[in-house]
């Protein structure tokens, strides 16, 4: 196809389709965790503050289930309202937690030790070794859920006599299984979910495919279904625990902060990486997404080496004229950075070429707002290293972890999210950057290289609205990358497609920086918030928020009952109160 072009004209008068001007919101990263003390009440407590009890608040906040926070054993007189969370890698304790369930506590045991099996009278576990095994969850009132993905080697119960059976696995054992006011999982879920997330540290600096050097899909081969590939299968296990917390083993169903923006039941998060277009490219790009009232970010690789063969601190490029930038910049796209280490050998020369674009871009074009950023080629070097180093340059989020598998043949879910989350270091601290996974990226598609699927523009559209639909059953969303030369030279088909899509299903259209400034004032309203039971269901804080948060709360008194997830229950949106209305 030819070049499509739209002129980027500057407008009598431009308003962002946004009530809120993301840029104006200054407090963002943090590392601290939701912590709970002995004496007060906490509705869901995860036990001390083990890597297992910190990333499991934060998975369960990623659900937006409020009240949750990690502490020590409660010893207030409402102790046994409070659900009470055992991860795995906390083994002592088992005398107290055995009187506190033999009380009414009520408790869920995430992957317990032998001791905690042998209290609870659980039998021993058989393990599983098959090359693509996947589970299935079984509800009462709840359609089947399938292809859920577990991990190659686990565990399971195969007649946990005396147990009621909630997730099995297919063709095979029990995985999640409640008695009473008990409920435990076979598998340390936390631990594999982290791993969905974040990928195989032991794969750290292997280039698994062959392609382009070590990228963060090395960390993660996918050896699923392609079923399992198309749906955010980390998010399913993640609304799982939500509803044995959150409802299964409450008298009422808790409260949650909606995990989008808007009413939608999902979001299309929308970038575009320059790698050194000209301006003439760009700006169609932004033409057509503000045609439909979108915003997106443009990864600049102004300020960063222009050839692979360049100088650590080389530098070149354009970006936009001073009339266009400041334009898209009112209208509420971002600007991020696309820094280019290609062609660097020793991690030190990656990390100064990184740090020097955005020094530059920070300082000659975006003052304070440069905000998120996703490496040329995707590299990346270690395990947790890159993460590090985003976040002391103070960047809020990262775009890296990209799906790539060719042979599934579209858009998927590869690390098995499309929500946002803390990254957690190996010895168990959260770090202050949030990590975007991105199923949608152009080149990987329609692109003729090794590692792309050789899809047609039409037949990734369609790929690409589908994902938009599976994410919209678990209330997540979709993020999508192009480049502006594979945008116009293709004649637009796979955007135009993409914004037609998410506009048809009334699904905001939103620019990086908006979504990392909204989960990261999400998040620390989730923190800063208290639960509190009362006769009838829960009092719920108002939000301490600078943006707007939907909540919400159990019920059919509404105009149009939601369930957050498949698992339900139906509930009612509105808008959550701060402490200033």
């Amino acid at each position: 196809m030819g070049i499509v072009l739209f002129t980027y004209m500057a407008p009598r008068a431009v308003v962002s389709p946004h009530g809120w001007d993301w840029r104006a919101i200054t407090e963002g990263p943090t590392d601290a965790v939701a912590t709970a003390t002995a004496g007060g009440f906490q509705a869901v407590r995860v036990l001390d503050s083990s890597p297992g009890a910190v990333y499991a608040v934060e998975l369960l906040a990623t659900s937006g289930l409020l009240g949750v926070a990690a502490g020590p054993s409660a010893t207030h007189a409402n102790a046994t309202r409070e659900v009470v969370v055992v991860p795995a890698d906390r083994c002592t304790g088992v005398p107290a937690l055995k009187a506190h369930a033999a009380s009414g506590g009520r408790i869920l045991l995430v992957g317990p030790s032998e001791a905690l099996r042998e209290a609870f009278e659980l039998p021993e576990p058989a393990v599983w070794a098959e090359p693509a095994p996947e589970a299935a969850v079984d509800l009462s009132g709840a359609r089947a859920l399938r292809n859920l993905p577990l991990p190659p080697r686990g565990r399971e119960w195969v007649k946990p006599a005396g147990w009621e059976v909630l997730a099995r696995r297919v063709d095979g054992g029990s995985l999640v299984v409640q008695r009473g006011s008990i409920v435990a999982t076979s598998l340390d879920l936390v631990s594999w979910l982290r791993a969905l997330r974040q990928g195989d540290a032991e794969l750290a600096g292997i280039d698994t495919d062959g392609v382009h050097g070590t990228k963060p899909n090395d960390l993660r081969p996918f050896p699923w279904s392609s079923s399992a590939w198309r749906q955010p299968g980390a998010d399913a296990w993640t609304e799982l625990l939500s509803w044995l917390v959150g409802e299964r083993l409450q008298d009422r169903p808790l409260p949650r902060a909606w995990p989008l923006m808007t009413a939608a039941p999902s979001a299309l998060i929308l970038t575009a990486d320059q790698d050194f277009a000209e301006p003439d490219w760009i700006e169609p790009v932004l033409a057509r997404t503000e045609a439909v009232g979108g915003e997106l970010t443009l990864l600049t690789t102004k300020g960063t080496r222009q050839a692979n063969t360049d100088a650590v601190d080389a530098k070149g490029g354009a970006l936009l004229p001073a009339a266009s930038l400041s334009r898209a910049r009112i209208w509420g796209h971002g600007i991020g950075l696309h820094p280019n280490g290609a062609g660097l050998r020793a991690p030190r020369d990656i990390a100064q070429a990184i740090a020097s674009h955005h020094a530059r871009t920070e300082k000659e074009l975006l003052a304070d707002e440069l905000r998120v950023a996703r490496h040329h080629y995707l590299q990346w070097w270690g395990y947790s290293e890159p993460m590090d180093h985003l976040a002391s340059l103070g960047i809020w989020m990262e775009l890296n972890f990209v799906s790539i598998e060719p042979r599934l043949r579209g858009p998927g879910f590869q690390f098995g999210s499309g929500r946002p989350a803390r990254w957690q270091a190996p010895e168990g601290r959260l770090l202050p950057i949030l990590s975007q996974p991105t199923q949608v990226e152009d080149d990987v598609l329609v692109g003729e290289y090794g590692y792309s699927a050789n899809l047609t523009e039409v037949q990734a559209a369609l790929a690409s609205a589908y994902l938009l639909d599976s994410g919209a059953v678990w209330r997540v969303p979709v993020t999508a990358n192009v480049h502006p030369t594979l945008v116009m030279s293709g004649g637009a088909v796979l955007l135009d497609g993409l914004l037609a899509a998410a506009s048809e299903r009334g699904m905001p259209i939103l620019s990086a920086e908006r979504w990392a400034t909204w989960s990261w004032q999400r998040l620390r309203a989730l923190q800063g918030t208290t639960v509190r039971p009362t006769p009838t269901g829960w009092q719920v804080a108002p939000s301490p928020s600078e943006v707007p948060l939907l909540l919400w709360t159990p019920g059919d008194d509404c105009e149009a009952p939601v369930a957050p997830s498949p698992l339900g229950p139906t509930g009612c949106l509105s808008p959550w109160p701060t402490s200033g209305t």
